[in-house]
This record gives C-alpha cells, sequence and structure tokens, in this order.
C-alpha cells in the first residue's frame, strides 16, 4: 500500500493533473484507515500524516470540497500531535498545519483557527534557523496568516507585521528569484492595505516602488511578471484618483498593452481588465470616445477569458458596468443603461455585507440607479437611492475611510438638486468625518493637501443644507470645521518657527499664538 501511495505521489507530482491528484487523496484515505497504520514506525507514520494533508489540502483547493478541507486538518493535527517538539519534522508540521488551518478560516471564518495557523507559524518560524533556506518559507506564511487576520478583524498591529515580515523575506532572497519576486509582490499589496487603513498617501508610493521593476521589465517571463503588474496598476490607479496625473494612466495603458500577446486565460484577463479600468478613466478625463470603446472592449474579452467561479469575476462584472455607464452617459444608449442595472443587481445579490468590496459596489449601484432615474424619474427609485448611499458611508466608515469620499459626495450633491437637504446634511457630514479621519493620518505635508481639497466642498456643501433646514448655528460649526483643518495645517507650517520669538523679546506673541492654535483645534 505504501508503494502504491509512492508511486501515485510521484505522477502526480509530475503530471499536476486533477485526476492523478484524486488518485492520490484516494490512496492516502485508504493508508490512513488501514489498521497496520496505528502500529506502524512513528516517523513512518507522521510522514504519511504530513504528506496526506498536503495533498487534501491540494484537492480542496482544486474542488472545494469540505471533506478534503476536513480531512487535512485532522491529518495534520495527528501528525503534530504524535511528534516530539523541536525536531525538524515538528517545524515542518506545524507549518503545514498552520496552512492548512488558515484555509479552513478563510472557508468558515472561525477566530481559533487564523489564531492557531499564526502560532504554527511562529513556532515553526521560531525553531528554524536564521540562515537556513527553510526560514523564509515559514516567515512568508506567518506574515499571509496575520495579514489574513488583519483582512477580517482589523488589528493594525497584525498588518504591521505582515508588512515587516514580508520587506524581510523580500530582502533576504537572491535578487530576480521568484522568491524575492514573490515577496515584492506580498509587501506592495499589504502596504496598499495600510493606504487603505490609514489614507496615507505614502504606503502607495512605497508599494508602487515595491513592483515597479519587476513589472515593467521585458527580460522577465510574462508569467512571473503578471502579479506584479496586476499590483502596479492597482496601487497606480488608486492614486491616480488622488493626484489626478495622466502619466499615471498612460503607464498602465503601456504596460498592460505589452503583454497582451503573450498572455493566456486568467493572465490575460488580468491584462485585459487593468488596460479596461485605465482607458475609462483617461475617458473620463480627456472625452476620447476612442479610449472608451476600447475600455469596453477590453472588459468584454477579460470576462471572457475569466472562469465563470474565479473569486476576480465580480469585480470585473463592475467594473464593465462602470464603462458602460460611462458609454450611456455620452451615447444615450438605452441597452448599455439597462445591462448596467442589470449586472449591479445581480452584483448586489452575491455580494455578501462583510465583503471588502461592497462599499465601492454599492456606490456602483448609487450612480447605475441615479442615472436611471434621471431618464425615468421614480420616487420609489428615488427610496432605493437614498439607502443604497446611506449603506455605503455607514460600511466604508467602518473599514475604509478613504472609499467614503466618493459615495458621500455623490450621495450629497443628488439630495442639494432634490432639495432634500435633511438627507444632503448627512451624506456631507459622512463626508466631513472621513476627510478629518484621513487627514490625521498623514504623515506628509503634500500627501495631507491632498485630503484638504475635499475638505471645503463638504463643508460648504453641509453648511449651505443646514442654513435650508433652518439650522444656521450648525452651518457656521461646519464650515469652521472645514476652516479649522486648512489653519490647523497652516499654523503646524509654521510653527517651527515659534522658538525665535521669545528670544527676539515676543513671548506674549508666541502664547497668544498657541492659545489660538488651542482654539481652532477644539473647534
Amino acid at each position: 500500500m505504501l508503494a502504491d501511495v509512492a508511486q501515485k505521489r510521484e505522477r502526480y507530482r509530475e503530471s499536476s493533473d486533477v485526476g492523478d491528484l484524486d488518485n492520490l487523496t484516494s490512496a492516502y484515505r485508504k493508508l490512513l484507515s488501514h489498521p497496520a497504520m496505528s502500529s506502524a514506525q512513528p516517523g513512518l507514520r507522521v510522514a504519511a500524516l504530513a504528506d496526506a494533508g498536503t495533498y487534501f489540502l491540494d484537492s480542496y483547493h482544486t474542488h472545494g470540497g469540505d471533506e478534503d478541507l476536513e480531512a487535512a486538518v485532522d491529518a495534520a493535527q495527528r501528525a503534530v500531535a504524535e511528534i516530539l517538539a523541536g525536531s525538524e519534522i515538528a517545524t515542518l508540521c506545524a507549518d503545514i498545519l498552520g496552512t492548512i488551518r488558515r484555509a479552513r478560516f478563510e472557508r468558515w471564518g472561525e477566530r481559533r483557527d487564523i489564531d492557531q495557523a499564526v502560532e504554527c507559524h511562529a513556532q515553526a518560524m521560531q525553531a528554524t534557523g536564521s540562515d537556513t533556506p527553510e526560514v523564509l518559507g515559514h516567515v512568508t506564511n506567518l506574515a499571509n496568516a496575520l495579514w489574513s487576520r488583519y483582512l477580517h478583524f482589523g488589528s493594525w498591529p497584525d498588518l504591521s507585521q505582515a508588512v515587516f515580515l514580508h520587506s524581510q523575506a523580500a530582502q533576504a532572497y537572491e535578487a530576480d528569484s521568484l522568491g524575492r519576486l514573490t515577496a515584492l509582490n506580498n509587501y506592495a499589496l499589504a502596504l496598499r492595505d495600510m493606504y487603505e487603513h490609514t489614507g496615507e498617501l505614502g504606503y502607495l508610493e512605497e508599494a508602487a516602488a515595491a513592483v515597479f521593476d519587476a513589472a515593467a521589465d521585458p527580460q522577465h517571463d510574462p508569467r512571473r511578471r503578471m502579479p506584479a503588474m496586476n499590483t502596479f496598476a492597482l496601487v497606480i490607479s488608486t492614486r491616480y484618483q488622488h493626484t489626478r496625473h495622466l502619466g499615471d494612466l498612460d503607464l498602465i495603458i503601456e504596460l498592460a498593452s505589452s503583454l497582451l500577446d503573450v498572455t493566456a486565460g486568467p493572465d490575460l484577463a488580468i491584462c485585459l481588465q487593468n488596460l479596461g479600468r485605465a482607458l475609462t478613466e483617461r475617458h473620463l478625463a480627456t472625452g476620447d470616445m476612442g479610449d472608451l470603446q476600447r475600455a469596453v472592449a477590453a472588459q468584454e474579452k477579460a470576462l471572457r477569458a475569466m472562469p465563470d467561479d474565479h473569486p476576480d469575476r465580480p469585480a470585473y462584472l463592475d467594473n464593465w458596468a462602470s464603462s458602460l455607464l460611462c458609454r450611456w452617459q455620452a451615447s444615450g444608449d438605452a441597452d448599455d443603461l439597462a445591462k448596467v442595472i442589470e449586472i449591479r443587481e445581480a452584483l448586489m445579490s452575491a455580494v455578501t455585507t462583510d465583503d471588502p468590496g461592497r462599499t465601492k459596489f454599492l456606490n456602483n449601484m448609487g450612480l447605475a440607479l441615479i442615472a436611471a432615474d434621471a431618464d425615468d424619474p421614480d420616487p420609489r427609485t428615488a427610496g432605493r437611492i437614498s439607502s443604497v448611499f446611506a449603506e455605503a458611508c455607514h460600511v466604508g466608515s467602518i473599514s475604509s475611510p478613504g472609499e467614503v469620499l466618493s459615495p458621500a459626495g455623490t450621495w450629497g450633491n443628488w439630495a442639494t438638486k432634490r432639495s432634500s437637504w435633511a438627507e444632503a446634511v448627512t451624506a456631507y457630514e459622512y463626508g466631513m468625518s472621513a476627510v478629518r479621519n484621513l487627514f490625521q493620518t498623514q504623515l506628509l505635508r503634500r500627501h495631507k493637501e491632498l485630503w484638504l481639497l475635499n475638505a471645503g466642498r463638504f463643508a460648504t456643501g453641509a453648511a449651505y443644507a443646514q442654513v435650508r433646514v433652518g439650522d444656521p448655528q450648525s452651518a457656521v460649526q461646519s464650515l469652521e470645521r472645514g476652516r479649522s483643518l486648512l489653519l490647523a495645517e497652516a499654523l503646524d507650517r509654521d510653527r517651527a518657527d515659534l522658538s525665535h520669538l521669545e528670544r527676539l523679546g515676543h513671548g506674549d506673541l508666541r502664547s497668544r499664538f498657541a492659545q489660538a492654535v488651542e482654539r481652532i483645534a477644539s473647534v
């Protein structure tokens, strides 16, 4: 029986064929349930259990069957329970168990699974010498487990430690190795999550720098360039939303276009999707209809190249709908608008309440409904628009304040046009709160200035709506809060020069200045 398992294992390793994997996992099930396993040599039994756990996990990732996942957990836990702590096989089994526990956490969301995954990977890393090649795998696995825990529970220390570990791994791998490219890609993606958490734009710039060489170097194999290219496009397009620098879009379009003829399948879909998004954004900036037509065509091709059950398909559909909505706005084709509504209705039914992309999907659903309401006004549609934007702002204010600005601004402007003043106040106040939170997290002055551009429009919008509802006192407070951000930054810029006032005999001015700062900060 052992010989049969070994033969099937070698066949699968050589072929990576799904049928060979199914034969292998079937053989492992027979082996582990055989009565002779209980009397086998401990080392042989542990090795069989550890290998079985790994291949059961492969089968779970291939087929998605929960029975494979539970079999993987059971095998790995039995392996860990039978070995002595500190041995080489103990380290390997702990790492395998951590990987399997993380997979089960991502399936069911139970906190104890991810906590044990972190513990297992930490034990494996600590038990492995820092100068051994194996330690980099343990470092990466621990970083990914911490990152996964952050994505579900929002613990900043988890994300911060994950970024540090990915950075350490990237520095330790040899230049141009696949391990280094993977580590840099993980590092950049985790930095982008730091930006999402804090709004600090410096994280985006650091992320872009980390993967630019890998994304742009034509000497790299296209399959190795793709992850870096996708991450680079994601980071740069996010930065473009703040800087509006067309050169960022031009670079994405150039890099994505360079890979179209050398990729296929899901990789081709990624290239086409990045190309379509950038072309749509450039159309919005320049009005070039050629860019928009190319964008729609690219996104339709991307969907044809993407498997129906791919986890990124909802995002691809949403981006396609955005381009169709732009085309409807430019051409007035009713079929485009009907398709947009159809796509986004389906997305809202499929996306869970805790999906990290829900704020964006809600905002885009609201935009589609506004377009439909303008084409055919209906009081019922207006009520739904309000509820969709309210949910978008609420969800975003909890998880990603940077994502709140778009729905808050659109909702407030739409409510103002309808003279729905109380609703406009609520929308603009969401925006003001988000700007204040984002402003306070910025480390560099130039990044603060980008968020300050949003402060004025929300403050004045809220103040105008508050006057219209008969609340001038709140209107004054809204304007003062907007001004306080601008003034606080101006005062902060000049604060370094205040120490000279006392030496010049003007200590009273320094004191009065400090009192003014305190008054403004309390507004």
